[in-house]
């Protein structure tokens, strides 16, 4: 849940970025990509979410801090949409619970 909020806030920007940079993004077959990760910076997954388009953005990240977010298109492919080191894993927010509403309070 803690990388969920994380990733949905990052995934907004990005995905506003992605639209406006898709053609300088390196792309390539998903599992070419997560074995060039791995074996390479020893990257794996470690988080993910589904966009609204049906894309998935995930998270791959490495013991020694490298990362990169990963735009998996619908057709398969994969883009790098961002890379870098220092990643790290905040501690879990509390969120509030939700007020419980009355219907009868409520009015249109």
């Amino acid at each position: 849940m803690k990388t969920l909020l994380q990733v949905s806030i990052i995934a907004l920007f990005i995905t506003v970025a992605s639209s406006t940079s898709a053609q300088t993004q390196s792309c390539a077959p998903y599992k070419s990509f997560t074995q060039h990760l791995f074996e390479n910076f020893g990257e794996v997954p470690i988080s993910r979410g589904i966009e609204f388009n049906g894309g998935v953005l995930e998270v791959l990240a490495s013991a020694s801090d490298s990362w990169t977010f990963l735009l998996v298109r619908t057709d398969g492919l994969a883009c790098i949409v961002a890379s870098g080191t220092a990643w790290e894993i905040l501690p879990t927010p509390i969120f509030p619970q939700a007020p419980e509403l009355n219907k009868d309070e409520i009015s249109l």
